[in-house]
């Protein structure tokens, strides 16, 4: 996955016939993706680097929030090699099942973003996005404005657990041997796993099967 993403990368960064390339990270919600697409974006040594998140237009108008977006990509325009990360987009275009609604003109200006490659000569722009909800995107033909799309996979196998918990404080070998077995086969996303093991912790230290679970339980997973 890594591989792939940076591989990506690097193509922009020497081609001379690709001045836009697109990357959608999409997956459930807590498997990492915002943390990905940070990790790339840093990886990457772009000069210029944006990450526009819903939490940047709290309080904006509709058209105030498009233009913001706008002003990103124009001044990633200046640059001869840049990154933009658009990060939960369902939720940069205020998606909302129960109806659904979501803002049309966002999501169109959105579209018009990701198709037009930089003026300038020689610029290079890469926008990788993240989404927890591939099937909406697909049917708002959002999915296919992108040129790239990767499923990011959620943990299931006891060995991917334990490559995560060995990582982390407040675990002994015979502790991350039962809990990997005691959770096997259980989807769970990198984030969220991380998260039950902080929690965890603050419990009890070494952490023990029975609050392990516990927290997994109070954070959504049923055990």
């Amino acid at each position: 996955m890594m591989g792939s993403c940076m591989s990506i990368i690097d193509q922009l960064r020497g081609s001379t016939n690709t001045p836009l390339m697109s990357l959608l990270l999409h997956g459930e919600r807590g498997c990492g993706k915002t943390a990905l697409s940070a990790h790339l974006a840093q990886k990457s040594d772009y000069p210029f680097v944006r990450r526009i998140t819903s939490e940047n237009f709290v309080g904006y108008s509709e058209q105030a929030k498009i233009s913001a977006i706008a002003k990103v990509f124009e001044d990633a325009y200046k640059s001869d090699l840049s990154c933009i990360v658009l990060d939960d987009i369902e939720r940069l275009i205020d998606y909302v099942r129960i109806g659904p609604r979501f803002s049309t003109p966002v999501m169109q200006a959105l579209f018009a973003l990701l198709k037009k490659p930089p003026p300038k000569e020689n610029s290079r722009l890469l926008v990788l996005g993240t989404t927890a909800d591939a099937h909406f995107l697909e049917e708002a033909e959002l999915f296919q404005a992108f040129n790239v799309a990767l499923q990011i996979p959620v943990l299931s196998q006891p060995l991917h657990y334990k490559t995560v918990l060995e990582a982390l404080p407040g675990f002994t070998a015979p502790s991350i041997q039962e809990i990997c077995a005691g959770i096997a086969g259980k989807s769970i996303g990198i984030k969220t796993l991380i998260l039950v093991a902080e929690m965890a912790v603050q419990r009890e230290n070494p952490v023990q099967m029975a609050v392990f679970l516990e927290c997994l339980k109070q954070c959504g997973i049923a055990t």
